[in-house]
Formats: C-alpha cells, structure tokens, sequence
C-alpha cells in the first residue's frame, strides 16, 4: 500500500518500468535467473500427486498440446531473450493496461494523472 498523495507518482513509476520491460531486451543473466526460478518452481510444484493431477488438468483446458514436465522444462530452456522482448511488446501495450485501486470511502482519490 501506499499514502493516497503518492498515487500519481507511483503510477508513474509503474508505467515507467513497463516501458522499460516493453523496449528493452532482457539480459542473459536475468533471463537465465528467470529460466531456473520458473524450472525450479515445477520441480518442486510436482511431488504431490495433488500438484501433478493439477498440472495436466490445466493443460488439458488452456494448452493445445499436454506436455510432461521435462518436456515444459526443455520448452523453458529455449527462451531467448528476443522472444521475451517481442511478447512484452504485445502485452505491455498502454491500450491494455488496467489499474485498480482501493480507497477507503471518506477518502476517495478525485484525480489520477495518466
């Protein structure tokens, strides 16, 4: 959370950092860090049958193809740092920005500078 006089600055710096992600391409060091965290979490998400029924139903309903967990991780490894520039090209678009905010009633927040 933040004071509510903050608003339009932190906005701000939100909006810078997504320009940055949108047109600067990902060092190979942050992209490899990324790779691990990402390999790492579906290692670790797989040791319960809970988690691997899980696994498989998400793909089956949002996924064209069922993958077994190596075969994600060898999808993971061939992420270059292009590819993750072009698609936050297409995500971080200011048309598809959104922002929600909570305010307590008494104090509403009357202007938000974009």
């Amino acid at each position: 959370g933040i004071e509510h006089k903050k608003i339009n600055e932190v906005v701000g710096l939100i909006l810078k950092e997504y320009e940055k992600i949108r047109n600067e391409t990902p060092s190979p060091k942050e992209v490899n860090q990324a790779k691990e965290y990402l390999k790492g979490r579906l290692r670790l998400s797989l040791e319960e049958s809970e988690t691997i029924a899980s696994f498989y139903t998400m793909q089956e309903l949002l996924e064209e193809k069922i993958l077994p967990p190596e075969e994600k991780i060898k999808a993971i490894e061939k992420v270059t740092p292009l590819e993750i520039k072009e698609v936050s090209q297409e995500i971080f678009k200011k048309e598809k920005l959104n922002l929600a905010v909570i305010s307590p009633k008494e104090g509403k927040i009357k202007t938000l500078k974009i």
